[in-house]
């Protein structure tokens, strides 16, 4: 396996509800509504004792997290974060941040959600936002930029997904989604697969991944906190085979000589095309 390799999880090591929110984020071939994510509540102490050494963009991000609460000592109550694609994420997130308080330490509550667009168009996003009344830290003059400064506002007594609709538009089915409460209904659905595909996997990450595929979670190879076990080169002649049988892809572990490699989604196939990615 590539040392540099980072996963999203270890079955063996990780909590059930981190890894079906890796599913639910890192989800391929599903609507983008299906992959609206309600993230755990982020405290300002987990800033000094989480990793940031996970990729390039890491300390960017930890930055963004730092700006991020510094908005919300001004008195802001909600960001929006923009993460652009790059050669890292094979696709863009925003995150709406919600601003609070408990036990006399401030969080933020998270949406998060796909962002499928690249970085002209994240820029413009980014621009908007400022044209209507948003405040950051610092200027955003470049992409990098764009990933370093949330967007805050205030709101004034005005419901959040009010604002949002207000701001965003085009991303009617996200807030749509929150507002109806797919989301967390989504995640139970979800849970409940892992756990499945956990008990019948034993502590083999490769295999619960091909549980997973076969009952439709099939993940990115790589997103905001790592990739997937099924990109790695798993030994001489041996890797994960997508296979279509009437009309319905299937995965099975197995030898690779004579097959092709899609650098997209890591599976090995046979014929013209990759029968997950259809390229």
């Amino acid at each position: 396996m590539n040392k540099e390799f980072k996963p999203y999880f270890d079955i063996n090591d990780t909590g059930l509800e981190v890894v079906a929110r890796v599913f639910q984020e890192e989800r391929k071939n599903v609507s983008p509504s299906m992959r609206v994510v309600h993230a755990e509540d982020y405290f300002r102490s987990r800033i000094y004792r989480d990793n940031w050494q996970y990729n390039l963009h890491s300390q960017v991000e930890k930055k963004a997290t730092i700006n991020a609460f510094e908005l919300f000592d001004s008195g802001c109550q909600m960001a929006i974060w923009i993460s652009p694609q790059s050669e890292i994420y094979e696709e863009g997130r925003i995150n709406v941040m919600l601003f609070g308080e408990k036990g006399g330490e401030k969080f933020f509550e998270t949406y998060g959600m796909p962002l499928l667009e690249g970085e002209e168009k994240s820029m413009e996003m980014g621009e908007k936002l400022i044209e209507k009344g948003g405040v950051v830290r610092g200027n955003i003059n470049e992409i990098d930029d764009l990933r370093e400064q949330p967007i805050a506002f205030y709101l004034r007594g005005e419901e959040w997904l009010k604002k949002c609709q207000e701001l965003l538009p085009e991303l009617s089915w996200a807030w749509e989604t929150i507002a109806l409460g797919k989301v967390d209904e989504n995640m139970k659905k979800i849970a409940l697969e892992v756990q499945m595909a956990r008990e019948k996997a034993g502590k083999n990450n490769y295999l619960f991944e091909i549980i997973m595929a076969q009952r439709g979670y099939l993940l990115n190879i790589s997103g905001s906190h790592g990739g997937s076990w099924l990109s790695q080169d798993l030994g001489r002649e041996q890797g994960i085979i997508a296979l279509n049988i009437g009309g319905k892809i299937e995965y099975r572990l197995g030898r690779t000589e004579g097959l092709k490699h899609c650098e997209k989604c890591g599976c090995w196939y046979s014929g013209e095309k990759c029968p997950v990615c259809n390229k």
